[in-house]
């Protein structure tokens, strides 16, 4: 049985980065309108349960003492309920007198919506919880049953009191409702915000793919523009992109050259060879011509070996990660071996050899002697008859120098650059022996050094000679050990540990940004439901939210700023107060949007608004004290300080 990837079997699941941030932000935007509602609904509820005690304590209270003023007679508790309940077309409460189980008497018609029954066993004491509701005739009712204490030593009547709570219930289920479809309104707009959002976050990104198509093998030269400065979470992806496409280019030329010196280099013995055994085809020759052909072909073919051999060590050195056998020996030994094997050579021409100094040096040994026999073979070409080539060593206290030195007629200045290329030739004719100047000493010899962790520099005089150094580490990367001795920090590691307060900065104004888009959609939604909700509901809502005794706790900062939104809202205005508010929002979410984008213009509008916000706010925090209002004031003040330092530091440019 076969599973298929989970792509397949799960069909729904989203691919594109665009769109994950779109539903994120519309998922937690979502939740967090939700959440606002439902804690407006949650605390509005709360609110009315406790103004619906407060009155039935009150009017328990009440009754209690006209039951104490009239001598403990039910009666006159029965005419009290009558006459403030029996005349009102819209009653605000509804009782009965119950004694020893029987009705005294009690609003007229109450037995027909709310009989005896519907209430439960009476109390000792005036409520102290929550109210059970019952609808009934279209109505909505809290209930209580209290047995009063009578002053005499006859049985104590039962009051059953009916709160009438309709408008409560009504308010809060049309609230609910302005709620419902403010939430159904905003859930598409958070969709298309969050998707233009994702979209302006996504576009350096389309600025990278843009700029990648535009590189081909024709031109690598092309780089991403540094200008306007990328993002902080793309600026180091650019970089290392830009220099990407400078090694590939690099890589391409270097190719590029190798291949025509390989042709250059492959085509010219295959010449020799080919004109040689052309020359003996044209007519009869003699043993000794034909010997002498196959000597001269038997020596281009040695070269060609010699350059194979060669051209297969840097494959292997480069691209098969030659394991290094290193191991600890005497320097001056394989100096000398190296010597000894271009000795011929050097007596040939009359060229005295000198060896200088001793050292132990931890490395392959063959590779060594071959990187010494590859200097040491060039330096004899071409130091002058008669003259002394010179090895030296020196033992540092991070490793190991050879070098070899000659007298010979020196190299040009322009030509150091290049001399460790491969095929490389300073002497442009190419006028080599069999066998040698194939142009790849001097690049075999520059791979053995970085293989064992090294480097090799050259120094030359035009006319007094060539020096070429190898610097060879105290141990190889494969046998070195971590340090672990702990060091003292220095400047550069300090200044590595200090915060970075411009990238700090720019994400807490990134937060300040997505704290304001709420905002504006939070009092987008509240234009909504104020649009949406009739004007006598409005107005119970103010009448309820402020009464002073719903907010005797002064730390309940949401109670607080409802009632200090609702005492600032002009009844006769209901819908100019919507269309504010929604206004209010529209231009925040407009602010937001055009800090994002960036621009001049953007930040300045964006100082001009939020200034002009907080001299609102710290008014009316001066004429009505509120501590939410005072720390949204801050919280504003801290997002123009972010918006100001952006707008002056913005990220890629270095702060003064």
């Amino acid at each position: 049985m076969t599973t298929e990837p989970w792509p397949r079997r799960w069909p729904w699941r989203l691919r594109a980065i665009g769109a994950w941030l779109t539903l994120l932000y519309t998922v937690a935007a979502a939740l967090s309108v939700a959440l606002f509602a439902a804690i407006t609904d949650w605390r509005l509820a709360v609110n009315f349960q406790a103004e619906q005690l407060r009155l039935v304590q009150a009017k328990l209270a009440e009754l209690q003492a006209d039951l104490a003023d009239a001598g403990g007679d039910p009666q006159a508790l029965v005419d009290e309920i009558v006459r403030e309940t029996a005349g009102s077309r819209l009653r605000q409460y509804q009782a009965r007198v119950l004694l020893d189980g029987r009705t005294l008497g009690g609003t007229p018609g109450m037995a027909r919506t709310l009989p005896p029954a519907a209430f439960a066993p009476a109390a000792a004491s005036a409520p102290s919880a929550v109210l059970p509701q019952q609808a009934a005739g279209g109505r909505r009712y809290a209930l209580a049953a209290v047995r009063l204490a009578g002053p005499g030593p006859g049985a104590a009547p039962v009051v059953q009191l009916a709160l009438d709570v309709t408008r409560d219930a009504e308010l809060q289920a049309h609230l609910r409702a302005a709620l419902a479809l403010a939430f159904a309104v905003l859930v598409p707009l958070l969709a298309l915000t969050g998707r233009w959002m994702a979209g302006q976050g996504l576009a350096p990104l389309a600025r990278i793919t843009a700029a990648a198509r535009a590189v081909t093998p024709a031109d690598l030269s092309a780089r991403l523009p540094l200008t306007p400065p990328w993002p902080d979470e793309l600026r180091e992806l650019v970089q290392v992109f830009n220099a990407m496409l400078a090694q590939m280019e690099e890589a391409f030329a270097r190719l590029s050259r190798f291949s025509a010196d390989l042709a250059h280099e492959l085509r010219t013995p295959l010449g020799h060879l080919s004109a040689e055994l052309e020359v003996c085809l044209m007519r009869p020759r003699g043993a000794r011509a034909y010997r002498e052909a196959l000597e001269s072909g038997l020596g281009e073919c040695r070269r060609l070996n010699v350059l194979i051999e060669n051209l297969l060590f840097m494959a292997r050195a480069e691209h098969a990660e030659q394991a290094l056998r290193c191991e600890p020996f005497d320097a001056a030994q394989a100096c000398a071996w190296a010597l000894q094997q271009q000795a011929p050579a050097a007596a040939l021409r009359g060229i005295r050899t000198r060896l200088d100094g001793a050292a132990t040096l931890v490395a392959d040994p063959l590779l060594l002697r071959q990187a010494l026999a590859n200097l040491l073979s060039n330096a004899i070409r071409h130091s002058r008859d008669g003259g002394e080539v010179r090895v030296r060593l020196q033992a540092l206290a991070g490793g190991v120098e050879i070098a070899v030195q000659d007298d010979g007629e020196g190299i040009a200045a322009p030509h150091l650059p290049h001399l460790f290329d491969r095929f490389y030739q300073v002497d442009a004719a190419r006028r080599h022996g069999a066998g040698q100047g194939t142009g790849l000493g001097l690049a075999i010899v520059k791979t053995i050094a970085e293989l064992h962790g090294g480097r090799v520099r050259v120094h030359s005089v035009p006319g007094q000679g060539t020096t070429l150094t190898m610097h060879f580490p105290a141990a190889p990367p494969g046998l070195r050990a971590p340090a672990v001795a702990a060091v003292a920090p220095s400047e550069q590691g300090r200044a590595a540990m200090k915060p970075d307060w411009d990238r700090l900065s720019h994400r807490a104004f990134k937060i300040g940004l997505v704290l304001k888009g709420l905002d504006g959609l939070l009092e987008i939604a509240g234009g909504a439901a104020l649009l949406s909700t009739p004007r006598p509901l409005i107005r119970h809502a103010v009448a309820l939210l402020t009464r002073q005794e719903l907010f005797e706790d002064p730390h309940d900062m949401l109670a607080n700023y409802l009632a200090h939104l609702v005492q600032h809202l002009s009844l006769g205005a209901q819908q100019f107060a919507g269309l504010y508010l929604g206004a209010h929002g529209l231009v925040k979410l407009a602010m937001v949007a055009g800090l994002v984008h960036g621009g001049r213009w953007s930040y300045a509008a964006a100082v001009l608004l939020m200034s002009g916000f907080i001299a609102y706010q710290g008014w009316h925090l001066v004429h009505h004290p509120s501590p939410l209002l005072a720390l949204l004031t801050v919280t504003d003040g801290a997002v123009l300080a972010l918006i100001v330092r952006e707008w002056r530091h913005p990220p890629g440019r270095p702060a003064k």
